[in-house]
């Protein structure tokens, strides 16, 4: 499991008309930076802390285990996704595996 910052689009941006609440989980798509592989994946987000109206913290991680686990590294920015539309972006602050 990843920590990450996400920061979410507005509606008038083309994101959700509201960020989820803390502790309610979603299952967008990730995009990572420079990786199309992602793209193919789920993952489960939890919102864990609201910093803003459009910023909070959240634990990431891939819904199957076969998925690249590994490619959830610090410092990576992301894109989140909820079909064709891009929900939210981001960037990896903390990966449990790798401390």
């Amino acid at each position: 499991m990843a920590t990450a910052k996400v920061k979410w689009l507005t509606q008038q941006e083309g994101g959700r008309g509201q960020i989820p609440e803390v502790n309610y989980k979603i299952y967008p798509m990730i995009k990572l930076e420079n990786n199309e592989e992602t793209f193919n994946w789920s993952l489960e987000l939890i919102n864990k802390e609201i910093i803003s109206l459009t910023e909070t913290i959240a634990e990431i991680k891939f819904l199957m285990p076969n998925a690249p686990h590994d490619l959830l590294i610090i410092d990576s920015n992301f894109t989140l996704h909820e079909g064709a539309k891009t929900i939210g972006t981001g960037i990896i602050i903390s990966n449990e595996k790798l401390k």
